[in-house]
C-alpha cells in the first residue's frame, strides 16, 4: 500500500503550533505530512520529520478527522 503525504518545508514548521499542523492536514485531506529541508549545495531535499494526524490526536486525547484519503503514491527522485 502506498500513501500520499503533504510536504511541508522546515522553515514553515519552526514557528508553527499543533493547531497549524492539524489545519494543514485537514485542508490537504491527508493523514500525514512530511517535513523537508533543502540540502545546501544541491537541489535535493532532506526529510526532517513526519507528522501524523492519528499520533497528534492520540497524544492530545482528542479525535482528528482529516477526511477520506485516496491511496496515492509519493513520487520522489533520487538525489
Amino acid at each position: 500500500m502506498m500513501t500520499s503525504f503533504e510536504v511541508i518545508q522546515m522553515r514553515d514548521v519552526l514557528n508553527a503550533r499543533v493547531g497549524h499542523v492539524v489545519a494543514t492536514l485537514k485542508r490537504a485531506q491527508r493523514q500525514h505530512a512530511l517535513v523537508v529541508e533543502p540540502n545546501e549545495g544541491d537541489s535535493c531535499q532532506a526529510v526532517r520529520g513526519l507528522f501524523s494526524a492519528s499520533q497528534i490526536a492520540w497524544q492530545l486525547g482528542v479525535q482528528v478527522h482529516v477526511g477520506d484519503v485516496a491511496a496515492l503514491s509519493l513520487k520522489s527522485r533520487r538525489c
